[in-house]
């Protein structure tokens, strides 16, 4: 795939988010990796966020901006897993396991580098996409481009002009729903 998906393109980012007031530029990093993750299964034709988030709202996937990923991860055509919580080390197997496995993970971190531990409520989503040696690599919706990220520590800074730093503290599997499903 050559054009990832960024939250912030001209084309959408003053779509409004779901049902809310919010727009796909300033709070749709999930609507993006999740769309993100359908081009590059093949699941349906999404060539942008938009589409995605027109066919969430049909199928109320959204309450205000916030978006019910299991809902939105069907109008795309996968299945998304129990989100999985815990400290780096659990979640670091967990995320060696499943890409190892082939599988992409949407991954919830934090990136609130002003506060001494971070935002622990999680704020941005991101897709790890594969293993590459001892780091992950993740589409980040916010910056358009891939990133890596040490899969031992879950932590890296961001590919923002200000170099915050993204923790994880929580990943959620998506894979292609059967065709049945």
């Amino acid at each position: 795939m050559s054009d990832l998906i960024k939250q912030g393109d001209p084309r959408w980012r003053a779509e409004r988010l779901g049902d809310g007031e919010s727009s796909i530029g300033k709070a749709g990093c999930l609507l993006c990796a999740i769309t993100e993750c359908a081009n590059r299964l093949g699941t349906v034709a999404h060539r942008d966020p938009r589409e995605l988030n027109r066919m969430g709202r049909t199928a109320g996937a959204f309450v205000g901006s916030a978006a019910l990923t299991e809902k939105l991860a069907r109008c795309a055509g996968l299945d998304c897993s129990p989100r999985i919580d815990g400290p780096p080390d659990i979640l670091s197997k967990q995320v060696q396991a499943r890409l190892a496995m082939g599988k992409m993970l949407l991954l919830h971190v934090d990136h609130d580098s002003s506060k001494p531990k971070g935002d622990v409520a999680a704020d941005h989503w991101v897709l790890a996409i594969e293993l590459n040696g001892a780091s992950l690599v993740y589409a980040d919706p916010a910056t358009g481009a891939l990133h890596m990220m040490p899969v031992n520590s879950l932590t890296a800074e961001s590919g923002w002009p200000d170099k915050r730093l993204y923790r994880v503290r929580g990943i959620r599997q998506l894979s292609r729903r059967p065709a049945d499903a």
